[in-house]
């Protein structure tokens, strides 16, 4: 729907966004479908309000950027202007996803601040939005894992789109975001994250583990997965302490950390258990109650033929036994498939009992 002029009344309800025309079919979407998904995952009320014809083409010289040329063209050129009604932060969302379709149709709509730098903050303690640029992608794929972790670990909204990244919420909100960010590339950039000052965070926790925790396959999957399930973002950074030399920290920062008491124990804890499973075992050791699993699934196939499978009759014998004599033959019940034969003898250690190795 479209409104020709919000209502003085609703002046202070609403927020006012302005959409390059060459943009409007990707944020409408067919039959506008893409933009009522987008009121729908922001508890929004998005409507049309006017168009701008904005300024007119120029004829370009032989000194000008012809790309930017186009990017000031598009800038420059018609709009058309939406209302976002609904709860402060719910219209800031529904802004960032519009800013993000536009930056997703024309990459580099959203100049890098003068001067090269590499972050456009919004000044202020209150809810805004923060504008960041990296030299890859914040995303190494379309998953969108890191932003989803983001979101959650540092309380701030986020939309990636290629090398840019928005933040938005208040002020402490997106500082944090911002370094959380970092520390979140700083492996792909060939670096470890630097953390200063950690000890002294109330959203950080370090454990310091062995250096071969590091080089281990199977933990750094199973560290992603705890991250998702505790909502914080767990990483190794570049603490070296003074005789430590085989040891490295791993870092777990989160707002969940910050809440303290059981909370925090529980998650070091399960981080510490992994990296101590991986350390001892070579990988988490609740995959060995899945081995375990599939033996007893194995035995049970056998409990109607022999007594009961393996579970029905001693390894190991007594204490002091003469070690693992399997019972006699006994016929297998009609479509069981055994054959009455049991499986040979198991030498097995005496006085031990469990089963077979």
């Amino acid at each position: 729907r479209s409104l020709k002029q919000v209502p003085d009344h609703l002046l202070g309800e609403c927020s006012f966004v302005k959409v390059p025309k060459d943009c409007m079919g990707a944020v409408l979407g067919k039959q506008r479908s893409s933009l009522q998904k987008l009121m729908q995952e922001t508890s929004t009320v998005i409507l049309l309000t006017k168009e701008d014809k904005g300024k007119g083409k120029r004829e370009a010289s032989e000194m000008d950027d012809l790309l930017e040329m186009m990017f000031d063209h598009v800038r420059e050129g018609p709009t058309t202007e939406f209302a976002v009604f609904g709860a402060p932060r719910a219209r800031l969302a529904a802004e960032v996803k519009l800013m993000g379709s536009i930056e997703t149709k024309f990459p580099g709509f959203f100049p890098k601040p003068e001067g090269g730098g590499t972050e456009d903050v919004h000044k202020g303690d209150g809810l805004g939005i923060d504008k960041l640029w990296f030299e890859s992608d914040f995303e190494p794929d379309t998953s969108k894992q890191r932003t989803t972790l983001l979101t959650a670990a540092a309380g701030c909204g986020a939309e990636s789109v290629g090398r840019m990244l928005l933040l938005f919420g208040t002020g402490p909100e997106r500082q944090r975001g911002r370094e959380y960010c970092r520390w979140m590339i700083g492996r792909v950039a060939g670096r470890l994250p630097h953390v200063p000052n950690a000890e002294e965070r109330s959203d950080v926790v370090t454990l310091t583990v062995p250096a071969e925790a590091m080089k281990n396959k199977w933990l750094r999957p199973e560290l992603m997965k705890t991250a998702q399930e505790t909502r914080t973002w767990i990483f190794f950074d570049d603490w070296a302490a003074e005789g430590q030399e085989d040891s490295v920290r791993l870092v777990v920062a989160g707002l969940e950390v910050e809440k303290g008491g059981k909370v925090k124990a529980k998650i070091q804890q399960d981080v510490q258990q992994l990296v101590d499973d991986a350390v001892t075992y070579g990988r988490p050791r609740s995959s060995y109650k899945d081995d375990w699993a599939d033996w007893n699934k194995w035995g049970s196939k056998w409990s109607g033929g022999w007594g009961g499978g393996w579970q029905g009759w001693s390894w190991g014998g007594d204490e002091g036994g003469e070690g693992n004599i399997p019972p006699p033959a006994t016929p297998g019940a009609p479509g069981s498939g055994f054959n009455g034969v049991p499986p040979p003898a198991t030498p097995g250690a005496p006085g031990r009992g469990g089963p077979p190795p």
